[in-house]
């Protein structure tokens, strides 16, 4: 079980469960929440490249159909890297929030209704580069398709 965006943006103390170590951490659907999307997602508001809005939507949406005829585990969301979690995990709450505009990954996920009550899972590893990679591309061999929100692997972008 994570922690929802909402409780680590409300709630200093659950902020101190995130290690300032080195990790990955996954975005997951919590039990029982319907995945729904909006045209207009979270944090557009301080990002200076926010780019065509609709056709971002229209792409995120398509994805999440393939998701779903290829049986994916449509429960994880995105997988991210971190050289220090809990500063990462926070850069990408806030900038859900609209404060800040320095998280570029995973951006898709705002784009679903209640994205305030996904969950952050984190894992603490000196060795996140690989790790992360490895979690994409295991779930990529399984579905063939990265998680909703991974869309670039390496340098190559899907979208």
């Amino acid at each position: 079980m994570g922690i929802t965006f909402k409780d680590l943006y409300e709630n200093k103390e659950c902020r101190k469960l995130i290690p300032r170590e080195s990790g990955v951490y996954c975005v997951k659907v919590p039990d029982g929440m319907e995945v729904k999307f909006k045209k207009i997602p979270d944090g557009t508001q301080k990002t200076h490249n926010s780019g065509d809005l609709d056709n971002i939507y229209d792409k995120v949406v398509e994805k999440w159909n393939t998701l779903i005829q290829n049986n994916a585990d449509t429960t994880i969301l995105y997988y991210g890297k971190a050289k220090n979690l809990r500063t990462r995990i926070m850069q990408y709450v806030r900038f859900g929030y609209n404060e800040v505009d320095n998280h570029a990954g995973g951006r898709a996920i705002w784009y679903i209704e209640d994205n305030k009550i996904l969950e952050v899972e984190f894992h603490v590893t000196s060795d996140y580069e690989n790790e992360e990679a490895r979690l994409i591309n295991e779930y990529e061999n399984m579905y063939n398709s990265k998680p909703l929100a991974n869309i670039n692997k390496g340098r190559t972008k899907l979208f």
